[in-house]
């Protein structure tokens, strides 16, 4: 090879051979990247292991994410007790509709703060009257500010305006009662269905007995100024049962002996079971009461399966009793008391010519209570059934641990509020609340934060770090601002979804990164591989230049 050739050579190899090394220095650099990358996404895994999020817990232990629409939404789930979401200054976080209807309403201005003109007329819509008719008149109007704006439905907004108050917007006061119901045992029941209950209304003192037997007695053809035979206990009894409570019934034995055929179950046995559900808080009118038993859509279910069942129950449960002949009329009205006594249905029995037909008031009654409380636990959970006979059944009336949740009704004639169901009265306590909150403090003017309180993710991680608080209602009927750990109903959890999410995106991206670090190791090894056989011919190439060149120098030397 000549001189010339030999340096052309030299001068290609020396190029290529820069460029691989370029190319190595090149991918050495994103190796390092994709070290980098690997560490930053193991170090994002290991920060999400300790991922949390805020939930609401209900006092059955229920456990639902925190949203904007479970706290600002009165339900069973917040025990209709509004918790506000706040600023640091206590103005209410509402969505930016929720904001718009209060503004449209003249209970804020458009920069949050409370409106100085929000008890200008009653809510018959009048500017003159009583002064305590105001404050009803702007919280009506907002309410219905809140359903023109879609935020509320009609039925909500209307059963909120029922409720009445006496206290002026923004002084606080205590919300209605709410409870929904208190849990007693089965003396305790007894107790509360036998107790007479006495009130004072201008100078008048009136007892009511709450839970009256004499209304069963009506569903069988009885008058107010009938009287009817019952066997007590085994004596019989002439009387009108108008002190008798159904309390009363479940500690005694009463048989009621009536003049007719068994057939007539179909239509009077019927009529006193719903008296029953009737005076224990059923109704097809209005659902759920929140009085008696009927406190909840559990309870309501439960009472009308109980209708039904009892029915059925009492119509399996009668018989006809045949006597010979040589038994005089004595001895078949003893036989049929006792019989009744023990039977959970009619029996019918032909005396003198004449149908009689006893009925166990007592078994009724503890019939349907029996079903009811079958209808709550499940049948394949309890351990209550009803059998044709009493001896036969294991009545819930029996099992003394056994928990009633009840709720007396208000009978105090003074209260504005007595007619109206707990829902009703819950749902108004709700809207009254915030309408008075937000004529003290306003509401938080930023739309951004407006729109972003109704994402559930934003809403919690604010609460966390303390951009958002919570403000809840104390004993006094204030609410008090203060972090979310000091409500009763909002607790910090695990967030397992972040965290299987957070291992899946980990995962992913390490697949990645690995590929894209082998691919690397690949180029590497060709690179090195073609940078060796290079640097073999470029040993070569130079010297065979050093050799040519020391000949030249040689033969012109000579």
């Amino acid at each position: 090879m000549g001189l010339a050739a030999s340096q052309a050579r030299f001068l290609a190899i020396t190029s290529r051979k820069m460029n691989c090394e370029f190319q190595s220095m090149q991918i050495a650099q994103e190796k390092l990247s994709v070290t980098r990358a690997m560490q930053t996404a193991a170090q994002k895994y290991q920060n999400s292991l300790s991922a949390s999020k805020l939930v609401w817990t209900t006092g059955m232990d229920e456990t639902y994410d925190l949203s904007y629409d479970l706290i600002m939404t009165p339900s069973a789930l917040n025990d209709y007790i509004p918790t506000l979401i706040t600023d640091s200054t206590g103005r209410i976080l509402l969505s930016d509709t929720m904001f718009n209807a209060a503004v449209s309403a003249g209970v804020i201005n458009k920069d949050g703060s409370p409106a100085t003109q929000n008890h200008l007329f009653d809510r018959y819509g009048n500017t003159s009257g009583d002064p305590a008719d105001y404050y009803l008149g702007a919280r009506d109007n907002f309410i219905n500010s809140l359903i023109n704006y879609g935020c509320i439905t009609p039925s909500i907004g209307e059963d909120a305006k029922k409720v009445t108050y006496e206290s002026d917007a923004g002084l606080g006061g205590e919300l209605p009662d709410t409870t929904i119901a208190t849990a007693v045992t089965t003396n305790a029941f007894i107790a509360k269905l036998k107790g007479k209950t006495t009130h004072e209304s201008n100078n008048i003192t009136t007892t009511t007995i709450n839970y009256p037997a004499s209304e069963i007695l009506k569903e069988f053809g009885f008058s107010e100024d009938q009287t009817a035979t019952v066997v007590v206990n085994g004596s019989d009894v002439t009387t009108d049962l108008s002190d008798v409570s159904l309390g009363d019934l479940l500690e005694g034995d009463y048989v009621l002996l009536l003049n007719g055929d068994k057939d007539m179950q179909n239509t009077l046995v019927p009529n006193a079971i719903n008296k029953i559900a009737t005076l224990l808080g059923y109704t097809t009118e209005n659902g759920i009461t929140g009085e008696g038993l009927n406190v909840d859509a559990e309870s309501y279910d439960a009472l009308a399966q109980a209708i039904e069942f009892t029915k059925e129950d009492i119509a399996n449960g009668g018989a006809s009793i045949e006597f010979p002949p040589m038994w005089g009329d004595i001895g078949k009205w003893d036989i049929l008391k006792k019989s009744a006594a023990n039977c959970n249905g009619f029996l019918s029995l032909e005396i003198d010519g004449t149908k009689q037909t006893a009925i166990s008031l007592t078994n009724l009654l503890k019939t349907f209570l029996t079903n009811f409380a079958i209808a709550c636990e499940g049948f394949s959970e309890t351990s209550f059934n009803v059998e044709p006979t009493a001896s036969g059944s294991i009545f819930v009336t029996d099992d003394l641990n056994y928990y009633f949740m009840f709720k007396e009704p208000d009978i105090n004639p003074d209260n504005p509020n007595k007619d109206l169901s707990s829902t009703e009265i819950s749902i108004g306590g709700f809207y009254n609340m915030l309408y008075n909150q937000l004529c003290t403090y306003g509401a938080v003017s930023d739309t951004m934060m407006q729109q972003m309180a109704t994402d559930p993710q934003y809403l919690s991680e604010a609460i966390k770090n303390g951009r958002l608080f919570v403000s809840s209602l104390s004993n006094d009927g204030y609410y008090y601002q203060g972090a979310y750990a000091l409500n009763e109903y909002i607790t910090e959890i695990d967030d397992e979804a972040a965290k299987a999410q957070a291992e899946t995106e980990y995962e992913i991206e390490k697949s990645k990164l690995s590929y894209r670090e082998q691919t690397l190791d690949l180029k590497m090894k060709n690179i090195d591989t073609e940078l060796s056989a290079l640097t073999t011919e470029y040993d070569t190439v130079k010297n065979l230049i050093s050799k040519n060149v020391e000949k030249v120098f040689t033969m012109f030397s000579s």
